[in-house]
């Protein structure tokens, strides 16, 4: 290896760590500023599997984050090995020995398998409030559903295909003191369902809006606003980026975006579910007469 390719792949890391660093001191910053809403609206009230859902994608994926970061961003002195070790809290043995050779390995099986989780549950809390918003419509909810079970069957299926053809590729650098991916197989297909899924629940969106009785420009919006399309919009642009990087982006910046973009989309949908448990859902009066100019008087 030559210095100028030295100094290009150290670079590439340095830049996946910072960006990784800024995503995870972003996600701990917002969630310091809505623990007192987290405590009024979430903690005070009883115990649903939505909440749970929340708390668990809430606390986990910083913790995640956090031991991530630490395996990116070679803020240790410890090797492989004992990285490894305390992941799975385990030195003994011959388990020691095999850990040892695929510590790697481990790792990205832990990190794609929380990360299906992390999804799957912002997914469906998505869901949840949305049903509210739309009323319970039973057309619509099935529809959702059979979209929300589509996707996760096909990120369990795109993750099956992935953990068996790009983990073995999966090698510990003891230079950049990081695990690195030699070969990006169908990486990019992990993000694809959860794209598609959101691209589905952003029409899903303007449907319901586009659908009310003679609704003004300004009343769209309303409704648009009440569905909290902002939200599910940023998360889609958040997906569809970890997807493009994944799939077009080099190997040595493959994970340049993933721990910043996971602590945004987790950020999205904390908010999202906080707002909606602050704010009870209102929608917009329908303007009936295409002539009527009421909504125009002080």
């Amino acid at each position: 290896m030559d210095l100028a390719q030295y100094i290009h792949i150290h670079t590439e890391a340095a830049a996946s760590r910072y960006v990784g660093a800024a995503g995870l001191l972003s996600l701990v910053y917002d969630h310091l500023l809505t623990i007192d809403d987290e405590i009024e609206y979430v903690w005070k009230a009883r115990w649903t599997v939505p909440k749970f859902l929340f708390l668990l994608t809430r606390y986990s994926v910083p913790l995640v984050l956090v031991l991530h970061t630490l395996q990116l961003g070679g803020m240790h002195d410890l090797s492989a090995d004992t990285l490894c070790v305390i992941l799975l809290i385990y030195e003994i043995g011959v388990f020691h020995t095999v850990f040892l050779l695929y510590s790697c390995q481990v790792w990205f099986l832990i990190a794609v398998c929380l990360g299906i989780v992390s999804t799957g549950t912002g997914n469906f809390l998505v869901l949840a409030r949305l049903w509210v918003v739309w009323g319970r419509n039973r057309c619509r909810i099935l529809f959702t559903m059979g979209l929300f079970v589509f996707a996760q069957f096909g990120t369990l299926v795109c993750a099956i295909v992935v953990l068996v053809k790009t983990s073995p590729s999966m090698t510990f650098e003891r230079d950049l003191r990081l695990c690195k991916i030699q070969r990006r197989s169908i990486l990019g297909a992990l993000y694809a369902p959860a794209v598609v899924f959101d691209g589905m629940a952003l029409v899903a969106i303007c449907w319901n809006a586009l659908s009310q009785p003679r609704v003004k420009q300004r009343a769209l919006l309303e409704y648009l606003r009440g569905d909290h399309f902002v939200f599910i919009l940023l998360l889609f642009l958040m997906r569809l980026t970890n997807f493009a990087t994944t799939l077009f982006g080099p190997l040595n910046i493959v994970f340049l975006g993933v721990c910043f973009i996971w602590s945004i989309t987790t950020t999205t949908v904390s908010r999202l579910i906080l707002d909606l448990r602050k704010n009870p859902v209102a929608r917009p009066v329908v303007v009936d007469d295409v002539n009527d100019t009421s909504y125009l008087k002080l």
